[in-house]
């Protein structure tokens, strides 16, 4: 392939995009070179096939200049110069996107040429517009603030200061625009800094906020600052849940007046809060991260080009059995089957088929489906073993249990794909989970002192193992064990021996 940024370029576009990129070449405004509008015409044959053998560099310029001896510069200025044509179309595009930027182009040059009677009446139009927008965030504010600094350009120069109030106007919109933004970005920074090693400057961060609680009339009906105030408090005060609670308020009433990608981005906000929350011990914020989930597949806004992804597919089946809805996680799980992406959407529909099957409780189904599948994603396999294993200690099955203890030890020796790390985490688990079936084989023939002591001895070692796949189940089978031995509550941990 004559490998070029133009056909890498082209290779992103729809039919659709480049139809019109076509029609762009074609139209003598913006060009008036014959040998692009070849070139274009002939990359548009061949769209989207383009293979090593149709953009060989040779052939393209065979045919586009049949008659002439090859000529590399020549092509390599005709593929430069389309290729900036490209991104002119791509830039005019995006440009016509929102008629009211448009018409702020157009104000600025009617205002330049003194058509005043056409002015004031786009402007007019223009504003009306503009307060008629649904989308109500910092994008919005700079459109207001750009016409009314038009307009206020336009009455100082006719010297109209008596009838306008377009100064005012502008400073206010200005800081709407602004302190929007200026939030929106903080809580941007304070997210990133949870997981990237960088050192943020927050700038005027404290006069800010100062400002903004020493006046909160000024901003009560902007929802793009009342939303990003709260979401800014739940960032930086991370155990006070009324934040929370005010920012679900807000996203309630005004979830709409955001473009869909900004209103995914808040509810992610929300949505990592309360799984911190949750991971902290506070269970009843899972409730919360289920709500959330179920919102955004509501407003679609989870979808991607009509797709769920794999992770999404797992979060909200996990979320919804962790709170108990074991209903909607096997409805969800069959309904969006179908909106996966066809790679591994068979390994995801069974996998979390089957976890659904393990957490209900019903293990018989669990080990038909598990039994019966060959997982090609290693994530899916090593998922489908540690269901296997919990299936089987639920049910008692103590040969098969011990049969896939063996031979998943040796499957861990032998693979090649694991690094050290995984390959001692899920041998952690295996292991304790083996140790837990033993103590609960052992109840009815060890002394009841001993057997109390060895259990705790392994409540030991799982809180010591940091990092335990399937730690929660573990814990949860420990506590029976406890309670079956007649100690209920907290166990008192007894030292090291």
């Amino acid at each position: 392939m004559f490998k070029t940024t133009l056909i890498q370029f082209l290779t992103h576009l729809n039919r659709k995009e480049m139809t019109r990129f076509v029609e762009f070449v074609d139209s003598p405004f913006f060009n008036k070179h014959k040998d692009v509008k070849r070139l274009v015409h002939f990359l548009n044959k061949i769209y989207p096939n383009f293979t090593k053998k149709k953009t060989d560099r040779l052939a393209i310029y065979a045919k586009m200049f049949p008659k002439e001896a090859f000529d590399e510069p020549k092509l390599k200025h005709v593929f430069s110069y389309t290729l900036r044509l490209l991104e002119q179309f791509l830039s005019h595009q995006e440009f016509m996107k929102v008629d009211s930027d448009l018409k702020l182009f157009l104000l600025r040059d009617l205002r330049n040429r003194n058509l005043n009677k056409r002015f004031e009446k786009i402007l007019a139009q223009t504003k009306s517009e503009i307060n008629k927008e649904q989308i109500r965030n910092f994008s919005h504010h700079s459109r207001m603030y750009t016409l009314i600094s038009e307009a206020d350009k336009y009455f100082t120069d006719k010297e109209a200061y008596k009838r306008d109030e377009n100064l005012q106007n502008k400073v206010d919109s200005l800081d709407r625009f602004y302190l929007s933004e200026k939030l929106r970005s903080i809580c941007e920074m304070l997210n990133r800094k949870r997981f990237l090693d960088h050192q943020y400057d927050f700038n005027m961060e404290q006069e800010m906020i100062s400002y903004l609680e020493a006046r909160p009339e000024w901003w009560a009906n902007t929802p793009s600052i009342q939303i990003y105030y709260q979401v800014y408090q739940t960032l930086r005060n991370t155990e006070e849940d009324k934040h929370y609670y005010k920012l679900m308020d807000l996203l309630q009433d005004h979830r709409h007046k955001f473009p869909e990608t900004e209103r995914l981005g808040l509810f992610n906000y929300a949505l990592n809060y309360c799984i911190r929350r949750g991971n902290s011990g506070r269970v009843e914020f899972w409730k919360e991260v289920f709500k959330i989930y179920k919102q955004i597949l509501k407003d679609q806004l989870i979808l991607e080009n009509g797709f769920l992804s794999e992770s999404h597919y797992g979060n909200i089946a996990t979320v919804a059995m962790k709170v108990k809805e074991f209903d909607w996680a096997e409805n969800f799980i069959h309904e969006y089957k179908n909106q996966l992406s066809a790679a591994n959407s068979e390994n995801a529909f069974n996998y979390n088929l089957s976890r659904y099957y393990v957490e209900s409780r019903q293990y018989d189904e669990a080990l038909v489906l598990l039994n019966s599948i060959e997982y090609t994603n290693l994530v899916y396999f090593l998922g489908c073993k540690v269901l296997l294993l919990r299936a089987y200690y639920e049910l008692g099955e103590g040969e098969p249990l011990r049969s896939l203890m063996d031979s998943f030890k040796q499957y861990l020796t032998r693979n090649k794909l694991l690094n050290k790390t995984k390959i001692k985490r899920y041998s952690d688990h295996f292991r304790l989970t083996g140790r837990l079936y033993k103590l609960k084989i052992d109840f009815a023939f060890t002394p009841r002192k001993q057997w109390i002591k060895d259990v705790q001895k392994l409540e030991q070692k799982v809180d010591e193992t940091k990092v335990l796949p399937g730690k929660v189940w573990i814990k949860a089978k420990l506590k029976e064990l406890l309670e079956m031995g007649g100690i209920v509550g907290p166990s008192d941990v007894v030292a090291k021996s």
